[in-house]
């Protein structure tokens, strides 16, 4: 089994499509009647508390999956891939710090912060090495994660990523800035949805 022609071809054959509307991670299990183990962990680093569902397969045809949402994703996120990927291996969700539930982060942590955050994950979770499957905002941290520990990653897949800012965005994208360094958060919401 090779997960990466799995992944592309859902990609091909449905889209990138990291959630249905109405379709939780948990009501796909439910709708399925799954019988996959699974466990939410609450988990720490440095005071910072953020989240991690495994969901434990019987069938471990390969390394297990990690998935980094991006930004305003969580990790109940990922139904469709969890949909799809359930019965071929052990899934692991995480909500690092800044995302979903887990605590807000401020912005002097970087992306080494988060990288210790999921080497935390796979050792409280007792898992050596996984694929890692990560999109948008997710892409740099699991991209550094892979450099900081490469024996800890059979494979890298990054979703949704820009190699620079289109020139049609890049005054929006000032905007935004501009709007959160002045603490003009309605303002920054309306550059970002609008």
């Amino acid at each position: 089994l090779n997960p990466q022609r799995y992944i592309v071809f859902i990609m091909k054959t449905r889209g990138i499509y990291l959630t249905k509307q109405g379709l939780s991670v948990m009501n796909i299990l439910r709708r399925k009647r799954c019988a996959m183990n699974y466990q939410e962990l609450e988990l720490t680093m440095r005071g910072f508390r953020y989240y991690c569902r495994v969901l434990r397969s019987e069938n471990e045809s390969c390394h297990p999956i990690l998935f980094l949402s991006g930004a305003f994703q969580t990790m109940d996120s990922w139904g469709k891939f969890v949909e799809y990927f359930h019965d071929k291996t052990t899934l692991i969700l995480v909500d690092l710090p800044g995302v979903g539930k887990s605590d807000i982060l401020p912005p002097d942590y970087g992306l080494d912060f988060l990288t210790e955050c999921i080497e935390n994950v796979l050792i409280q979770v007792s898992i050596p090495k996984v694929n890692v499957f990560s999109a948008s905002y997710g892409s740099p941290i699991g991209y550094e994660f892979s450099k900081h520990y490469p024996h800890r990653v059979s494979h890298l897949l990054l979703a949704g990523i820009m190699r620079e800012i289109p020139k049609e965005s890049v005054a929006s994208v000032y905007a935004t800035i501009t709007f959160l360094q002045q603490k003009k958060i309605s303002e920054f919401t309306d550059e970002v949805i609008n």
